[in-house]
């Protein structure tokens, strides 16, 4: 969006100086201000679409942290869009169906997330950024405790808001 302006702007200040009529330049600021008050009025929600849209996206996210608890694969593919891929924290890329296998083989325990930030980007597009402590285990065995930034993108498809891509990094 913010390319648009610039180039609105940019475009403006070209053609406004090579106008010469008080009116024309009246009528040229004018048509801007209204492109580009249209542009931003279209792509995002407003005050209270962006509540609603991160209350959703944080009920959504700790669903799909709740269905590695519950091992519902039914559940997570239903969270998720097809082609939904997780980038670990040791850096392999997991696909959906990577994730639904891994169902088989981790059980989350306890955790909790913290210092959770939803962005809306648009109507149909947000951010979730945060802190979660986790209890794994795998394949039986317990992992460490690690303290792990997670970030995931949701997008909205028909009426449903469906996980894009999550992704980990470990903190140090």
């Amino acid at each position: 969006m913010t390319h648009v302006r610039f180039a609105s702007q940019l475009v403006s200040q070209t053609l406004f100086m090579k106008t010469k009529s008080f009116i024309s330049r009246f009528l040229w600021l004018t048509a801007c201000c209204a492109f580009s008050s249209t542009l931003t009025a279209a792509s995002g929600p407003d005050t209270s679409d962006a509540a609603e849209i991160k209350a959703t996206i944080a009920k959504r996210e700790k669903q799909a942290l709740e269905t590695f608890k519950t091992h519902d694969k039914k559940l997570y593919a239903e969270l998720c869009l097809p082609d939904f891929y997780e980038i670990t924290s040791e850096g392999t890329i997991n696909t959906l169906q990577d994730e639904l296998k891994e169902l088989d083989d981790y059980v989350l325990g306890d955790y909790r997330m913290e210092d959770v930030v939803v962005t809306v980007l648009s109507r149909t597009t947000a951010l979730i950024r945060y802190k979660i402590h986790a209890q794994y285990t795998f394949k039986g065995k317990p992992l460490p405790v690690e303290s792990i930034l997670a970030t995931a993108v949701w997008v909205k498809e028909g009426n449903e808001w469906k996980a894009a891509t999550y992704q980990e990094v470990k903190v140090q």
